[in-house]
């Protein structure tokens, strides 16, 4: 059983009531891998587009490269709280350890967001004539990059099971 089920006294006509913090009373644990991703994925898409749109905020007082950075807190925040909430709902230890877990992981997919979106700016759209947007186009590919290597760092290293420790 799921470690986050169990009775609670909310208001629910005899019936055993599903924690909060799971997603339609199953835990990410006996959820298929597969369902889980397209959650993280979905979950993501908006966290991608709070970190897009505040870029392009960012963008009209910081250089690009900053802007991407500052965007980058946006979309974490986002994110973590998504994440928590829909797609690892089974994850144990306290927020504050997650958080820090969580983090390290994005930032690993900051490196990579940000070397991909520079190096499509730069070199590549440059290379190919591509003027159209170039700095949205190259950020939003650089958003994507890091996809899959996130869920799995968040799965078994941000929300893992055996992090009650922290």
């Amino acid at each position: 059983m799921c470690s986050a089920s169990r009775r609670s006294s909310w208001p629910n006509n005899g019936r055993q009531d599903e924690h909060p913090r799971t997603a339609g009373g199953v835990c990410s644990a006996d959820r298929p891998l597969k369902r889980q991703l397209v959650t993280f994925i979905a979950v993501s898409a908006i966290a991608a587009l709070m970190n897009f749109a505040s870029r392009a905020a960012f963008s009209l007082v910081l250089p690009y490269a900053l802007a991407i950075m500052a965007a980058f807190v946006v979309g974490l925040s986002t994110a973590f709280v998504l994440n928590r909430r829909f797609v690892f709902v089974d994850g144990h230890g306290h927020a504050a350890g997650q958080l820090l877990r969580f983090t390290l992981v994005n930032l690993a997919g900051l490196a990579l967001t940000l070397a991909v979106s520079l190096l499509l700016v730069h070199v590549v759209l440059p290379a190919a004539g591509w003027r159209w947007h170039a700095e949205e186009v190259a950020h939003a590919i650089g958003i994507a990059a890091p996809i899959l290597m996130s869920f799995f760092g968040h799965k078994y290293f941000s929300f893992r099971k055996n992090a009650a420790a922290s």
